[in-house]
């Protein structure tokens, strides 16, 4: 894991402008949570979850095995969805939540999603999308550069540092918007950025910094200077 760098309040507000500008998934995201609380046990729930996964470049998700993929989602929910409903939000969350995470994150990732003897599965980035849109308050997405450039491994294990480390940074944020006497949302509903989860906007930074090479701390500093 690389070393912990605070990000500011003002960092965190330039990369949401600057990733709801430049990424082009926002639309895709806010279509899938029009249907909150999502039960992918349920077929149509289920391909809402996968059309959102395609749309945000799982391409082993191959539409022609929708049926498979519509299955494993479901059996995966029905076997996790108590443990899954019992789970605090970020700021909530203790070691041993991070240990039930790690065992949902790695089922998941696991469950077959081609024809039977393709040997296709999940995978860990389609896993961490498909936890964004169940329970956006904990989970966040990553990409293969993001685990590239976090030094983390690509399982449970390394996805659970990943959210340590959203934990660490949005617990230091909230502080200071204590401290300027405001909150993380009130500022996020100003950028008509209100029903996003808090998890994914430390995600943001990090897609714009390991995937798209911007940094917003450096046009923090730019235009400051």
């Amino acid at each position: 894991m690389i070393p912990y760098t605070p990000i500011s309040l003002d960092v965190l507000k330039a990369s949401a402008f600057l990733f709801y500008h430049l990424s082009g998934y926002d639309v895709a995201y806010s279509e899938a949570m029009k249907y909150q609380p999502l039960n992918p046990a349920l077929v149509p729930h289920g391909k809402i979850v996968l059309r959102f996964l395609r749309r945000w470049g799982c391409r082993s998700l191959a539409l022609k095995n929708e049926t498979q993929q519509i299955r494993s989602l479901s059996e995966w929910y029905l076997e996790n969805q108590t443990t899954l409903r019992g789970l605090p939000d970020i700021f909530g969350v203790r070691r041993e939540h991070f240990l039930l995470i790690e065992d949902l994150f790695n089922d998941l990732g696991a469950r077959p999603v081609s024809k039977k003897g393709k040997g296709i599965r999940m995978g860990a980035i389609a896993a961490s999308k498909t936890l964004l849109l169940l329970k956006g308050d904990l989970f966040a997405p990553w990409d293969k550069k993001i685990i590239a450039h976090m030094e983390i491994a690509r399982d449970g294990k390394g996805y659970t540092e990943y959210l340590q480390r959203i934990r660490d940074h949005l617990i230091v944020l909230r502080k200071e918007c204590r401290d300027r006497g405001t909150s993380i949302k009130t500022i996020m509903a100003k950028m008509n950025r209100s029903s996003y989860a808090l998890p994914k906007l430390i995600d943001e930074y990090y897609y714009l910094q390991a995937t798209r090479k911007v940094d917003a701390g450096q046009l923090i500093q730019l235009l400051s200077s």
